[in-house]
Parts: C-alpha cells; sequence; structure tokens
C-alpha cells in the first residue's frame, strides 16, 4: 500500500488495480492515518465492486475529498 503526501502536503493512498477483497482490510492497514487520508484509489480491486463501496470508505476515512475520480466537497 502506498500513501505520499502531495505538494499541499494531503495524504493519499495509491492502491488501484490490486486484489483486495474487503475494505476491513483497508481499515486496519491504514489506522494511524484515517483523518490524515484525503484522496483514495482503490478503483479495479474486488472491493470496490460492493454497492455501498463509496459509502463505507468516506466513513472510515472522514477528511476524504476524493474516492477514485468522484471528488467531494
Amino acid at each position: 500500500m502506498t500513501f505520499r503526501a502531495s505538494q499541499s502536503w494531503k495524504i493519499y493512498g495509491l492502491i488501484s488495480d490490486n486484489q483486495i477483497e474487503s475494505l476491513e482490510a483497508i481499515t486496519e492497514a491504514v489506522e494511524g492515518s484515517k483523518e490524515k487520508l484525503t484522496t483514495i484509489y482503490l478503483e479495479n480491486n474486488p472491493c470496490a465492486k460492493s454497492s455501498d463501496y463509496v459509502a463505507v470508505l468516506r466513513k472510515i476515512f472522514p477528511n476524504v475529498e476524493q474516492i477514485d475520480s468522484n471528488l467531494f466537497s
């Protein structure tokens, strides 16, 4: 799992095109970064096919501004 700080010091995760099966695995992997993560790319993972995928990620990451290509204000 790759987490990087952009020039504006926002944290984002680039974990698309892996074989991540469940969002529970994401929760455990980012335990210390939940509040800092603002952008996450999980597209092309099995977990991204879940009907509540975006809603669950928005609960896990309270400050998320972008999930894949979806921007939130």
